[in-house]
């Protein structure tokens, strides 16, 4: 009987250390931003907009931060320089997601919401068509304009400077 358990007790132990999280962890900033960002769903769609009566995708963003005293650019190309890029297979909430959807400029962004599983990673933005919603990064439209990933980290910002606007 001592024997069985001088072999299960490190089974067990080495069970534990070898399981992955079940979620990645997800910082103050992130939850604070998602949890503001959620507010304006339903927003219509209004290009240029970054008031609760119309906003675009950037303006969505840099709303979000500017709710949460966060100076931050208004455009997407512009957002998509502040925070270091990661890789799409660590994405998690809280994170920015950037895209080209016409042209060779990154001209689209949302806020990653819910990373649900490998294949569905959910974000919120303001599409042209129906405004301020909640879509899947891995659907047939969004993923193949998929161009990166930005993580917002307090004090992290690499090139934003506080008289930039």
């Amino acid at each position: 009987m001592t024997r069985l358990l001088y072999i299960f007790i490190p089974c067990i132990f080495l069970f534990i250390s070898c399981r992955k999280p079940s979620e990645k962890s997800v910082s103050k900033l992130s939850v604070k931003l998602i949890s503001q960002s959620k507010t304006y769903i339903g927003t219509p769609y209004g290009s240029g907009g970054t008031t609760p009566k119309s906003m675009d995708c950037s303006g969505l963003i840099y709303r979000t931060f500017l709710d949460l005293d966060i100076k931050f650019p208004r455009m997407a190309y512009q957002q998509a320089g502040i925070y270091n890029e990661i890789e799409k297979n660590n994405i998690k909430q809280g994170d920015l997601l950037y895209f080209v959807v016409a042209g060779s400029t990154i001209d689209h962004t949302g806020l990653v919401v819910e990373v649900k599983n490998a294949k569905e990673v959910m974000f919120i933005h303001a599409s042209s068509s129906k405004g301020v919603r909640i879509d899947n990064l891995y659907s047939s439209y969004w993923l193949p304009k998929f161009v990166k990933a930005t993580r917002p980290e307090e004090g992290m910002s690499k090139k934003y400077s506080k008289n930039e606007k």
